[in-house]
């Protein structure tokens, strides 16, 4: 994990001096306690040497994919790097991730069962994750009977992308997910962390710290602050009085930290797929394995997979793009992408899901391979052995 160090503080959430909260506000405050008339040279200046108690939001992550015996299974490397899109740049992120590989495959064919566990195959058929009052949220999570699918004929679709997974390897889908209270572990249970302390010891296994440890630190910030400038001098005897003093003020503050508040700032339960039909076609075209003219793709798939534009230094992308953000249901969140979405595509899972969502909850849906609304070919039921010889 990466680990970042920063040597100067610009006031952003909360310092604490003395064993003292003191917030943006109250600093203020404090500022404006300082007198400030002087003989109009410079603002007030207000100066500390103390120790530093720093308040640190802790989050959470999970994922559906490694809780349950999903057919997907994402490294904790992709699950850092969709987070960053959400993570606190001044706060401690616990990946709760137990490498979790089961995926049931006892009494499947061999052929199938290897499909299945180097991602080609994916059963996953509906997930749901759901926090009900004070209780650690509900994961459920089913799948398609695929043996007895073994013998119906295939689409374009569902053929092509299962070969690019095949030759190319895996596109991991955005992510969905909860951001609802945290839990954690207390005697072998698992119960809400909602109180703020100073004695928390991290939890999870792969930690992502981005606050200042153990080091002594500097604060020198010029703010514009809404403080009374100083009064001018009084003339003398016919002269003119001397200038007002600067309203500005400047704070130098010096300290060693401490030690550190520990703030609970919610977890989030994330899902990821890997069988998304949009995003294989999209980098089949790419490649040039395939073109509208002639391979009959669906002229409403072209219009989404050209959509994706850079305006004003600002990416925007249509909403199954695995380069955007994961979509959150739950608690508001910062986000911290300067990606944007464009109201163009069926969900953020494509054509072959539906995905509902709430302030606590969330549902998908994998929609029948034979439902027209998941097709992206005008021929999806033609495939021939030559379209397979092509393609291979």
């Amino acid at each position: 994990m990466k680990y970042r160090r920063t040597a100067v503080i610009f006031l952003v959430g909360s310092l604490f001096f003395g064993h003292m909260m003191l917030s943006n506000a109250n600093f203020s405050a404090a500022i404006n306690a300082v007198p400030s008339a002087n003989t109009g040279n410079n603002g007030s200046t207000f100066v500390t040497n103390d120790i530093i108690n720093i308040a640190v939001p802790v989050s959470g992550v999970r994922n559906v994919n490694d809780l349950t015996t999903s057919d997907y299974k994402l490294t904790i490397e992709l699950l850092e790097q969709a987070n960053k899109h959400y993570d606190k740049e001044d706060g401690l992120t616990e990946f709760f991730f137990t490498k979790n590989g089961e995926r049931k495959v006892d009494n499947l064919p061999t052929s199938i069962s290897w499909l299945i566990n180097n991602n080609i195959i994916n059963r996953d058929s509906k997930i749901s994750v759901i926090q009900s009052g004070n209780t650690f949220p509900q994961v459920t999570l089913d799948k398609e009977d695929i043996e007895s699918k073994l013998l119906s004929n295939t689409t374009k679709t569902e053929f092509i992308s299962a070969l690019y997974r095949s030759v190319f390897g895996v596109i991991q889908s955005r992510g969905i997910g909860l951001h609802f209270t945290g839990f954690r572990n207390v005697d072998g249970n698992l119960e809400q962390f909602t109180e703020y302390t100073y004695d928390y010891k991290p939890q999870a296994e792969y930690i992502l710290k981005n606050y200042i440890e153990d080091a002594t630190i500097e604060v020198n910030n010029y703010l514009d602050l809404d403080v009374i400038g100083g009064t001018g001098g009084s003339g003398g005897d016919g002269g003119t009085g001397g200038p007002g003093g600067d309203a500005n003020v400047d704070i130098s503050v010096n300290g060693k930290i401490e030690t550190y508040q520990f703030q609970p700032a919610g977890d989030i339960m994330y899902y990821f797929t890997n069988d998304i039909s949009e995003l294989y076609i999209s980098a089949a075209m790419n490649k040039g394995i395939l073109s509208q003219a002639k391979d009959n793709i669906k002229q409403t798939f072209i219009e989404q997979h050209n959509k994706s534009t850079v305006q004003s230094g600002k990416n925007y992308y249509v909403k199954w793009d695995s380069r955007l953000h994961p979509l959150i249901y739950g608690e508001p969140m910062e986000l911290r992408s300067t990606a944007a979405e464009l109201d163009i595509g069926s969900s953020a899972f494509g054509s072959g899901y539906t995905i509902t969502g709430t302030s606590n909850s969330y549902t998908i849906t994998k929609v029948s391979e034979d439902n027209e609304t998941s097709a992206l070919f005008t021929d999806e039921y033609s495939l021939t052995k030559m379209d397979v010889y092509t393609y291979i």
